[in-house]
């Protein structure tokens, strides 16, 4: 992704990083989907 690796504690961080903005990116997905169908129905 976009953050610079020095190191194997600093890709550790990264990678927990880059978990936590996939994860909150799905959840803004998916509630925004809900949200639709709740509009729609």
């Amino acid at each position: 992704m976009w953050i610079v690796i020095n190191g194997a504690n600093n890709g550790k961080c990264a990678r927990i990083l880059d978990n936590m903005l996939l994860r909150r990116w799905l959840l803004n997905l998916t509630a925004k989907m809900k949200f639709k169908k709740m509009k729609r129905g």
